[in-house]
């Protein structure tokens, strides 16, 4: 009878995890050093409700006040169906007052805009509302990018760039607003070669800060040398929740922390699916996924604490 379990690739993969396993690493994982790198640390990608696309486990205020309790600094909320900036105020304040109830620092409520079919798509205007409402964040089309129309087997869907592959005149009166205002933009759901064009195009322009969501995620997946030229280019490169808790990318993941220029790497969880954990359970259950794997504490610091920070938050040359 056929033994799945002694397949040689099966068996390569299995003889290495188990190695770490039980490599002495996990043991060595202490509450408080994960607790002082959640301390400050911030998720730059949550899906929360209300979104009229997906169902979602947890609201937006909830979100705030479970972070206020782990000392988290901020939180990005990213809204496929509707901009999340314009409700940032109304959730910065519940968390507000729950965090002088507590005696906590309130954890900062970040918004912005996704430029889906529900506000346009590539449209100025909607960047300009983001911003009066202080949003941060402009991420490209994500569900409706024609790249994700693409990988779905369908047709349509919002492009970045003309049939020449030059970027969109839009766009580009887009990324000169994100420029001007200092907000950061989102790469989302474009194939390898929209990103690198828009990153350069980006860059010429003046935009100062970028991400990239979920590079390793299957509607935009990119290669781990991808990633680094990217990350050389000057986007930070995001690790996703949902990819760490992946056996089969967990070596991928790796890879990348050893490979990615480390002052590039960032996190953002991805979450709050049905089935999933909570973002803040989250948070804490990657980073002793990685302790365990053996990735540094000082990598770990700027990899949730100290790159996300200086993305959203400090002045940039």
């Amino acid at each position: 009878m056929y033994e799945k379990s002694l397949d040689p690739d099966i068996l390569q993969v299995a003889r290495v995890r188990f190695q770490r396993l039980l490599g002495g690493k996990h043991f060595e994982i202490k509450k408080e050093n994960v607790d002082q790198l959640i301390s400050g640390s911030i998720d730059l990608h949550i899906h929360a409700w209300p979104d009229a696309y997906v169902a979602r486990q947890h609201s937006e205020i909830e979100i705030g006040r479970r972070a206020t309790d782990a000392g988290m600094r901020a939180v990005v909320f990213k809204c496929h169906s509707t901009p999340s900036a314009g409700r940032t105020p109304l959730v910065q304040e519940a968390v507000d007052e729950y965090a002088g109830h507590a005696g906590k620092p309130a954890t900062q409520i970040v918004g912005g805009v996704v430029l889906n079919y529900c506000v346009g798509g590539i449209n100025p205007h909607a960047v300009e509302t983001c911003a009066k409402f202080g949003g941060r964040y402009v991420w490209l089309p994500s569900v409706h990018a024609s790249h994700h129309f693409l990988v779905q087997g369908k047709e349509g869907g919002i492009p970045v760039l003309d049939d020449r592959k030059r970027v969109l005149p839009a766009l580009k009166e887009v990324l000169k607003i994100i420029a001007e205002k200092d907000m950061v933009l989102g790469l989302a759901h474009q194939s390898a070669e929209e990103r690198f064009l828009v990153v350069q195009e980006s860059k010429d322009i003046g935009v100062k800060r970028i991400s990239a969501d979920h590079p390793q995620g299957l509607v935009n997946k990119l290669t781990v040398e991808q990633m680094k030229e990217m990350a050389e280019m000057g986007v930070s490169m995001c690790i996703q929740n949902q990819t760490i808790f992946s056996h089969e990318l967990n070596d991928e993941t790796l890879e990348m922390i050893e490979k990615v220029p480390v002052d590039r790497l960032v996190y953002g969880s991805d979450l709050t699916q049905w089935g999933a954990v909570h973002p803040v359970d989250g948070i804490r259950m990657v980073i002793e996924i990685l302790m365990k794997f053996g990735v540094p504490e000082e990598t770990l610091r700027k990899i949730f604490v100290e790159n996300p920070n200086q993305l959203l938050f400090e002045a940039l040359n």
